[in-house]
């Protein structure tokens, strides 16, 4: 069939972020009015340039070549085999019949296959196109020369391969399907041709059921291109699309996981492979979902570094985010598209976008723009000759300026206007300033004028910056400021289960740890903050892992029993019995009171419990060591719990399958004595009889429990068994007497 039409989709992608003016639709056009209200704001030209396709027909051609079609290692070899090539193929016709024809077609395959995997470029096009002429010729010239009838077969089904390639797949199919039987023996070309004419019905609606049916039949059977064929055709119809891409039925609920798989797939393929499948995946999800403000799935945009449909379609979703004012989401889609470019035109486009964007954020008016243009001429004017002199001196006295306007913006008198003008110029000029111990006063009064106009952010990142020279008594004045940004209290609140602010409280969380990793985590305050923390940001094993392992070493704190009585809570709620049952040995060896909200919890049975289910699931895992442990400690510490007969059986069992086969039959014989109530009291010592029966050593327990049976189980339908086997017992020890009354 034909390829399927192309959309041809240009993204203009215009960002105006700077203060005082907003983005609109009309901006974002270009319009007249827009231009005039944003005058000094850069214009931007398009990013990406793409056309989306369906390359089904190339994965069918990979397919159908796949076995006899040899690896090229580089570029330079296919050069040199393209040139031998072509060079063979004009040479057609002056062969000597006396000598056995040469395969020319197979260093043609090999090349069509090397240059399909690349990445698509006009060269490489025209190349396929001419390779696809070359395979024709190649092939039907060798089949007229050669005398081996199979060898014949073979190459006349390239003859149809090389006019399928020529055509975009629209011709040769039809010759195929009479090669079928001369090629019986040869699965693999019997099965590509089947793809190849599965897909032809599958293309018209007549006969789609039939197509796909044929597709699937030999799926298995063909290579990871003829899989990846099978599924995006199969996509196709399930996105409800004709031929052509256009909209004629609904979407089937499966329909992305088709595309998902062959997203799969195509990770682990090179650069070349995976643009010819996420350039049909994109086509169909897009020609699918036409409405412009439709995110793609994220497994369209994960991975694929540098493979522009992929990029095409962050771009797509990156628009999608502008129109939503959603520009932290743009903007990382954008930076996504850039980190993967190296050095050139294509990265310098997008990186250039971002910087002009951040900016246009710092342009402020005032009335220092005089000034700061004109010590910004004479700074660069008078930096070759040295940071010393007129240089040195010109510093000096706008660092003055910047201090006084500094001062008046933390005056309580000073204007808003003011306060604004200090901030601009003052962060302009620390910008620029390298050297840390000049900057460092202005920076310290930039902070606290930050703070005063509830500049949080800013005054986070200054205060971080300072710190690395004056570190603690900055890092306490950070975390103030990301507190308020992130909404989170300066005293610990170990009832909070608020999960909002996340980008926030993760900066908030670095910088506590920084601050704790200066007091060596000696300070249950800040080790508290770390760990509520990282709970609110959805990471509480790390929370549970740093108060445990404090709780080891610094146990005397009100927060630390807060600590340990919320693991212990939750610990309980989820059944995390093994945690459950640490936490409180290390609690009960470090002397912590365990408390919710200053309270103290009872948490003895939670540990019963722990300890009971924990030992029976590890007894039924067959892990015995660590169920006998558990179960001993539940026995040990809870002799009065009302499940002790049903841990003492488990134990008993555990005792056995460890061979400790006195201690089962003692822990068996308690609990007979114990509980007569025991319902399952039967079946206990008729096991422990079993056991002790084995061996004669513990005959003597056999006695008790078959004759305990025989005395409180009278009614049970196996008393005779039982009697007889007390009996032979009793004869096998020479207890006569004994028997002989059984």
């Amino acid at each position: 069939m034909k390829s399927l039409s192309l959309i041809k989709i240009s993204l203009l992608a215009s960002v105006l972020l700077s203060s005082g003016y907003s983005v609109t639709a009309e901006a974002a056009k270009g319009s007249p009015a827009a231009a005039a209200s944003v005058k000094s704001a850069p214009t931007f030209e398009p990013i990406i340039a793409h056309e989306l396709s369906l390359n089904i027909s190339y994965l069918l051609t990979l397919n159908a070549i796949d076995k006899d079609a040899k690896k090229i290692q580089s570029p330079e070899e296919a050069a040199t085999l393209y040139a031998s090539t072509e060079a063979a193929i004009k040479a057609l016709g002056t062969e000597d019949h006396k000598a056995a024809p040469k395969p020319i077609y197979k260093d043609v395959l090999s090349l069509i296959q090397f240059y399909m995997g690349r990445v698509p470029n006009k060269d490489n096009t025209a190349k396929i196109k001419t390779l696809g002429d070359s395979l024709e010729k190649s092939a039907s010239n060798f089949a007229a020369l050669t005398k081996n009838t199979v060898q014949q077969a073979q190459a006349l089904y390239y003859v149809q391969i090389g006019k399928y390639i020529k055509s975009d797949g629209t011709d040769g199919i039809s010759d195929l399907i009479p090669l079928k039987d001369k090629l019986k023996d040869n699965k693999d070309m019997v099965n590509a041709i089947d793809l190849m004419v599965g897909y032809s019905l599958a293309s018209s609606p007549s006969s789609q059921a039939q197509g796909l049916q044929t597709m699937a039949r030999v799926n298995n059977d063909v290579s990871i291109f003829g899989r990846l064929a099978t599924k995006l055709s199969e996509a196709v119809i399930e996105f409800g699309l004709d031929a052509d891409g256009q909209s004629v039925g609904a979407i089937k609920s499966t329909a992305e996981s088709k595309l998902s798989y062959c997203v799969q797939l195509a990770r682990a393929m090179p650069a070349g492979l995976q643009h010819i499948v996420m350039n049909s995946a994109a086509y169909v999800w897009v020609k699918a979902n036409p409405n412009d403000d439709k995110r793609s799935p994220a497994f369209m945009k994960d991975g694929f570094p540098a493979v522009v449909p992929v990029d095409f379609m962050r771009e797509r979703d990156a628009l999608i985010e502008l129109r939503a004012s959603n520009y932290q989401a743009a903007s990382a889609l954008y930076k996504k598209i850039a980190s993967a470019y190296q050095p050139g035109p294509a990265q310098s486009a997008v990186d250039g976008r971002i910087w002009e964007l951040d900016v246009l954020q710092f342009q402020k008016s005032g009335s220092m723009i005089d000034l700061e243009a004109s010590f910004t001429a004479l700074r660069a004017k008078y930096l070759p000759q040295g940071k010393k002199g007129f240089y040195a001196m010109v510093g000096d006295s706008y660092r003055k300026v910047l201090d006084s306007n500094l001062d008046a913006g933390l005056s309580p008198q000073g204007a808003p206007a003011q306060k604004t003008m200090a901030i601009q110029f003052a962060t302009k000029y620390l910008a620029t300033e390298q050297d840390r111990t000049i900057a460092y006063p202005l920076k310290a009064k930039l902070a606290l004028l930050y703070r005063s106009q509830k500049m949080f952010r800013e005054a986070v990142e200054t205060y971080l910056d300072i710190a690395k020279d004056q570190p603690l008594k900055n890092y306490v004045m950070a975390i103030e400021s990301q507190s308020q940004l992130a909404s989170w209290a300066n005293i610990p609140d170990f009832t909070s289960k608020t999960k909002d602010k996340i980008p926030e409280r993760q900066k908030l969380l670095s910088i506590y740890e920084t601050v704790g990793s200066i007091n060596k985590n000696t300070d249950w305050g800040v080790i508290s903050h770390v760990g509520l923390l990282n709970r609110a940001l959805g990471n509480t094993k790390a929370a549970e892992q740093l108060w445990t392992k404090t709780l080891a070493t610094n146990p005397a704190h009100k927060y630390a029993n807060e600590a340990a009585g919320l693991m212990l809570t939750e610990y309980n709620t989820a059944a995390r019995h093994d945690e459950l049952i640490e936490l409180v040995h290390l609690v009960v060896s470090k002397k912590v009171t365990p408390t919710l909200k200053a309270a103290p919890i009872n948490y003895k049975p939670w540990l019963a419990d722990s300890l009971f289910k924990a030992g029976n699931a590890e007894l039924t895992k067959n892990n015995l060591p660590k169920a006998v442990k558990y179960l001993e400690e539940f026995t040990i510490v809870f002799p009065t719990e009302p499940r002790f007969a049903s841990a003492g059986h488990s134990l008993a069992l555990g005792y056995k399958g460890m061979n400790k086969l006195v201690q089962a039959l003692n822990m068996s014989k308690s609990i007979a004595e114990k509980f007569p109530k025991y319902p399952l009291r039967s079946k206990l010592l008729l096991q422990a009889g079993e056991w002790s029966a084995a061996t004669q050593p513990t005959w003597e327990f056999a006695f008790y429990f078959y004759t305990k049976y025989l005395t409180d189980f009278k009614t049970e339908a196996n008393i005779p068994t039982i009697r007889t086997t007390l009996a032979e017992l009793y004869f096998k020890r020479k207890l006569y007497g004994w028997s002989s009354r059984l």
